[in-house]
């Protein structure tokens, strides 16, 4: 059978009378019926005695299945057809969270017993965390809907070009956990380049038959950690880590977006951007797996050159995605030293008393943009840890420094049901008393932690994410870094 529709139209006819197939069927039965009895009545079979009359009664089956044909014949059925038709939901951190009711009693559908098979298509626009977290979730979580009770669902992704990386990293995260009832659906072709420029599609097994060429696409392809907890080696903290291989892939990512600009990347600016990267990542995986310290995570990004249709213009956008799976930043803060916890509680409930309305776990985690907020203990002794958000933030304002309003950068951070979006006003960290202090970004405008973040960029989701995801998106305004590096090529380092 040529797919899951044909293949459950099958089922269904053969198990509802009521189909025109069914109809049919009954149809055919009676006429063979009636063929039988007059065929049996010519050739006087009744009279017939022991091995004669059996004889007669399979030469008569015989005829009859010539004249008439069968009213059905079984198709075949492969072994992974049977599997698939029996098959289960597969247990799926993402999956689970997005949408917990596929774990429940009648919350997921066997494919066998699915009734209703006609296609479901599904139109996703604006699918951007950066622009629009609550939507975007919204259409992951529904993804997770269909993929527990129908049968064929075609995805339209309405958006022209790529907005924002991480929907996508997201999405494929979870793609290898669902029933195959997805079939086809629209992709633009500037889409399509940048994801195949990213790898996606093929990680998910998924055609872009539009690509032919990377023209103004610059990728730093998906790199990703194993599964969280899959670990084998004895010595997993002293061996190579894939991280390293991401920071030495992402850093000439960088200094090839830099390029086209008339820049590149001086040792001490891909020293620092190692720093950064290898940090976020490292925290990735002690972090968001606590227990093990083992967690999972990928990284990806991109630059394009695109016209701007208001200005007429052709601009250079960077879009960089980071996502982990498993314990949330406010999950992980509760593993954090007694005296970490308690600063946070007595933030909170500040924050409570003049009543603010973001969740505990939102003001969680805010705070844990903070320099010095980290859950590692001996971090915290030692002041080296929790300083890689804010260093992170430097460098997107650095990358994306621009005099035009139109281009500044944009951050986004979705963990949990917790999202902050950093932008102007709020997209830069304050030393406060002087260059040795730590920076901190309260995303209100006295930037205090007595006053109550704006609920416009700091807020709770309707859509819970098991982890977290940072999307980034800036520009490389050429025109700046001419004007304030006096014009040809230069470095870039801190």
């Amino acid at each position: 059978m040529s797919n899951i529709t044909e293949l459950l139209n099958y089922i269904q006819s053969r198990s509802d009378p009521d189909t025109p197939k069914g109809k049919e069927q009954r149809l055919t039965k009676q006429k063979m019926a009636q063929e039988r009895k007059r065929i049996a009545k010519d050739w006087l079979i009744a009279g017939l005695q022991g091995n004669a009359k059996q004889r007669s009664k399979r030469a008569l089956n015989a005829v009859v299945r010539k004249r008439l044909k069968p009213y059905s014949k079984r198709p075949k059925i492969s072994r992974d057809q049977r599997v698939l038709l029996m098959r289960g939901p597969r247990s799926s951190v993402i999956l689970d969270r997005l949408y917990p009711e596929r774990t429940k009693p009648n919350g997921w559908t066997k494919l066998r017993d699915r009734a209703d098979s006609s296609d479901v298509t599904l139109s996703l626009e604006n699918f951007s965390l950066l622009d629009d977290p609550e939507r975007t979730l919204a259409n992951l979580r529904l993804i997770a809907t269909e993929e527990a009770k129908s049968v064929g669902v075609k995805i339209n992704f309405e958006d022209n070009y790529c907005l924002d990386v991480s929907p996508f990293m997201l999405l494929m995260e979870f793609w290898q956990h669902m029933i195959p009832v997805f079939e086809g659906g629209k992709m633009n072709k500037p889409l399509q380049k940048v994801l195949f420029g990213l790898g996606i599609p093929q990680a998910m097994g998924i055609s872009v038959n539009a690509v032919t060429d990377l023209e103004d696409v610059w990728a730093f392809p998906l790199c990703r950690r194993r599964t969280a907890g899959s670990t084998v080696s004895k010595a997993s903290f002293t061996d190579v880590q894939r991280r390293e291989v991401a920071n030495d892939e992402f850093c000439m990512s960088v200094d090839e977006w830099l390029h086209e600009v008339g820049m590149e990347l001086s040792e001490n600016g891909t020293a620092w951007i190692k720093n950064i990267l290898g940090e976020l990542l490292e925290n990735a995986e002690r972090h968001s797996d606590g227990t093990r310290m083992d967690g999972t995570w990928s990284v990806s990004g991109c630059m394009v050159r695109r016209k701007v249709e208001a200005t007429n213009e052709w601009r250079l956008q960077v879009y960089i995605g980071i996502v982990n799976l498993g314990d949330t930043f406010s999950e992980s803060l509760l593993r954090a030293t007694q005296d970490t916890r308690d600063l946070l509680d007595r933030y909170i409930a500040r924050m409570k008393k003049i009543g603010a309305p973001q969740s505990t776990e939102t003001l969680r985690t805010l705070a844990a943009l903070q320099d010095t907020i980290t859950c590692v203990a001996s971090a915290e002794k030692e002041d080296r840890g929790g300083y890689g958000l804010q260093e992170m933030i430097d460098l997107v304002n650095i990358l994306g420094a621009t005099s035009d309003s139109s281009r500044l950068p944009r951050i986004t951070i979705v963990s949990g049901k917790s999202c902050i979006q950093l932008r102007h006003p709020y997209i830069q960290g304050v030393r406060e008393g002087g260059d040795d202090k730590p920076r901190v970004l309260w995303c209100n405008e006295s930037n205090d932690n007595n006053s109550a973040p704006d609920t416009e960029y700091v807020y709770d989701l309707s859509t819970d994410l098991p982890g977290t995801a940072i999307s980034i998106g800036f520009e490389l305004d050429d025109s700046y870094y001419a004007q304030v590096m006096g014009g040809g090529k230069n470095d870039a380092n801190d």
